[in-house]
């Protein structure tokens, strides 16, 4: 019995590696479309992971980096503003006129077809620096922010966009909760519909409470919110967030435009809960933005500075490798020196794809928890409902963590 193990683990190395090499023969080179909001760590960790990679015949990595100024709207595919979200008119004050998401300019758009359309596929994405829930990205300084409705809005509206988003493979979400859901479920974790969720909501007293949560319960709605006006409210030094719309102080010329401090009550109000947009549930955003992604990364609560975030992915990708190597995760012993390309190949037979990828999303809970203050973090599988089918976390290493949640309906 022990011979023929050894046999079945020897056939399974050799036949990674001429996986390997055959993948090296038919990609030469991969893409990454990279939004620099955040610091460079990240990038370098999934640079080494290619370099690493063809010490085994793997590809090389090409990096296509959005521009990001946004004082050239001409040049401007991501709409990068250089004050706050600029939501224009499409979240105003309660009983207001809902107005249009706000547009990218169209000359802006037009890089995607100089940049994306004219090269090979970008299949890798990566983005960081701060994030806030419905909002989208910014960077430290503050001086760059990224509306993702307007986003959804230049992928719906530009060929080139879309095509861009629909190759991609595999995306690192950096900054604070990319992959949380704020949305209720059910008391045995199943998902509820905006309808059901409505339904609860106006009944009142105790049904509002359970839709919207308190500050005490994790994720939870009324949790997050809290959490910005204490973090970033008056008694702070970097004050940008009020629950009182006398206190909101928008400079503009718009009304809502240039906001030094914002009403959460406008911009986060409890009717996003049940209608139908599903501005609280990112996961299901997330998959909005990457629909034929075998893999995207993210953080389900607070995220850690860029380097820490480089950290628990490049310790991620090497837990990976070693239980695959060893065959810990139940499978034959393989050797994957990339972790990565193994998930994005078109020529990685199935199995092992999905053999990975649970890999990483186990590792990738499991060094969150470890390195984030004890909060663990998920992924979704957008091309692979099946591993999808529980939610964001596939391992539970806390009561955070929770097993069986799906994000979306089934």
């Amino acid at each position: 019995m022990r011979f023929w193990i050894g046999v079945c683990a020897f056939l399974s190395l050799i036949a990674s590696a001429a996986f390997a090499d055959e993948a090296a023969r038919a990609r030469p080179a991969e893409r990454l479309l990279w939004v620099p909001l955040n610091r460079t760590a990240t990038f370098e960790v999934i640079r080494n992971a290619y370099r690493e990679g063809k010490t085994d015949g793997g590809p090389k990595l090409t990096t296509l980096v959005a521009p990001i100024d946004w004082r050239k709207p001409e040049d401007n595919p991501f709409a990068i503003s250089n004050y706050d979200f600029e939501l224009g008119e499409s979240r105003p004050d309660s009983g207001g006129r809902v107005g249009a998401v706000p547009s990218a300019n169209l000359d802006g758009t037009k890089w995607f077809d100089r940049s994306v359309l004219r090269g090979p596929a970008p299949r890798l994405f990566l983005i960081g620096g701060h994030h806030v829930i419905s909002e989208g990205w910014h960077n430290n300084e503050e001086s760059g922010f990224l509306f993702m409705p307007t986003l959804l809005d230049t992928i719906a509206n530009s060929r080139a966009a879309r095509a861009a988003f629909a190759s991609i493979r595999f995306a690192f979400l950096g900054g604070c909760n990319t992959m949380t859901n704020l949305e209720p479920h059910a008391a045995d974790g199943s998902y509820l519909r905006p309808s059901e969720i409505e339904r609860i909501y106006r009944s009142g007293g105790a049904g509002r409470s359970r839709m919207i949560g308190s500050a005490s319960i994790v994720n939870s709605f009324e949790f997050y919110k809290a959490r910005l006006a204490r973090e970033y409210g008056p008694e702070t030094k970097q004050y940008e967030y009020t629950r009182r719309a006398s206190a909101e102080k928008c400079l503009g010329p718009g009304r809502y435009e240039n906001c030094k401090i914002t009403n959460l009550e406008r911009i986060l109000p409890e009717t996003m809960l049940y209608d139908g947009e599903h501005l609280a549930n990112e996961p299901a955003r997330m998959k909005l933005l990457f629909p034929n992604a075998y893999l995207v990364l993210g953080f389900s609560s607070a995220s850690p500075p860029e380097e820490v975030r480089a950290k628990i992915f490049a310790d991620t990708l090497a837990d990976t490798r070693r239980e695959l190597e060893t065959g810990r995760d139940g499978g034959a012993p393989v050797r994957i020196l990339n972790p990565i390309q193994t998930i994005v190949a078109d020529e990685t037979p199935s199995l092992l794809r999905e053999r990975v990828i649970e890999s990483v999303r186990r590792n990738w809970t499991r060094e969150t928890y470890r390195l984030n203050g004890f909060r663990p973090s998920g992924s979704i599988t957008p091309a692979l409902p099946k591993l999808d089918r529980n939610g964001v976390f596939n391992i539970r290493v806390s009561a955070d963590s929770p097993l069986y949640r799906p994000y979306e309906s089934r």
